[in-house]
């Protein structure tokens, strides 16, 4: 019913794990780079894992990373204060500070924004810069049509550009510390998880709010499916998916729970077109959901060993799981979909 084929290249099938490899050290995240699975490392190693390549990157761990619009190239943000583009021939720094670069986004048209402490820095595709001082520490950015939504204490900043010269900066307000955030494929929602273990919603048409409590744990993966109709969610000892009404966001309707397990899930996403959710959770186990028909099948078993980084690849026939004990997986999805 759901066979499974892994590996990166060597066509070596799977028995009772994934065919695996381990790159000793935490895996931060796993990203996609010209349709190749490269992952990022807790040691400030980046690995193209097809290739079997390493790019030394970062004096020390790699925060965040996020593929960069227009350039065939991995921005990577580190403890080192260093925000780098790595390309297949190379890399460059692109930034040089004091403080931790915590969060990267991608923009449109070639342009990115970074944070390191409470600043936001802004770059455009024509290599302008602006910077601007947040309220508390930037944890998370992610791009929006209009520019880009940023997580810090208290709330949630939206910034945009006009004309290319003028910054406009809106202000939704949440008490408490926001560390992750996401953005509707549709535009319709931006959601954040909070230090409290709760998930605050902005529908964006009219920045009604939203919040729903009473998770075990953050839920600071999130990960959406149908276009944004669905939201999957971190933080319990199950995979919880919300409906995302137009008219009521989070709370509108009870979730799906799905998978249920000791271990609290870590780590989750979506299927960039079938109706097929993966969860890795806190004892190294992955599994696979199908939401409509509620039907679970395991990946791979517990390990003790927590499931840090999950990505399907663009054409969704590969599943790609890392572990904070640098392990590194891929369960091919034949006949499945």
């Amino acid at each position: 019913m759901l066979p499974l084929k892994s590996s990166f290249e060597d066509g070596s099938s799977g028995r009772a794990s994934i065919g695996e490899r381990k790159l000793s050290a935490c895996v931060t995240s796993i990203e996609l780079l010209d349709g190749e699975p490269v992952a990022t490392l807790g040691d400030g190693r980046i690995v193209f894992l097809g290739q079997r390549r390493t790019v030394e990157a970062h004096a020390g761990a790699i925060l965040c990373a996020a593929p960069a619009t227009e350039e065939s190239g991995l921005l990577s943000g580190g403890d080192d204060g260093r925000l780098r583009l790595t390309r297949q021939d190379g890399t460059e720094t692109l930034f040089q500070g004091s403080k931790w670069i915590d969060a990267v986004a991608s923009r449109r048209a070639g342009a990115y924004a970074f944070a390191h402490g409470r600043v936001l820095t802004i770059v455009e595709a024509t290599g302008a810069r602006r910077s601007l001082q947040m309220m508390g520490s930037v944890h998370a950015i992610v791009a929006t049509e209009l520019g880009c939504a940023v997580a810090h204490r208290d709330g949630v900043t939206l910034v945009g550009a006009v004309e290319d010269a003028i910054l406009t900066e809106e202000f939704l307000p949440s008490v408490g510390g926001h560390v992750a955030i996401s953005a509707s494929p549709d535009g319709r929602f931006l959601v954040t998880a909070a230090l409290d273990s709760s998930l605050n919603c902005w529908r964006l048409s009219d920045r009604a709010p939203s919040k729903m409590g009473g998770y075990s744990a953050k839920p600071n993966s999130m990960a959406w499916a149908d276009g944004g109709k669905w939201l999957a969610t971190s933080g319990e000892t199950r995979l919880i998916v919300w409906p995302m009404s137009a008219r009521g966001g989070l709370g509108g309707k009870a979730p799906v729970m799905l998978a249920p397990s000791r271990s609290l899930v870590s780590t989750v996403a979506c299927h960039p077109s079938a109706d097929l959710i993966a969860a890795g959770y806190r004892d190294g186990s992955v599994v696979l959901a199908r939401r409509k028909v509620r039907i679970v099948r395991p990946v791979r078993g517990p390990t003790n060993d927590e499931i840090t980084a999950l990505r399907f690849d663009a054409e969704g026939e590969r599943l790609i799981y890392g572990s904070a004990g640098g392990a590194v997986g891929s369960a091919h999805l034949r006949n499945m979909l």
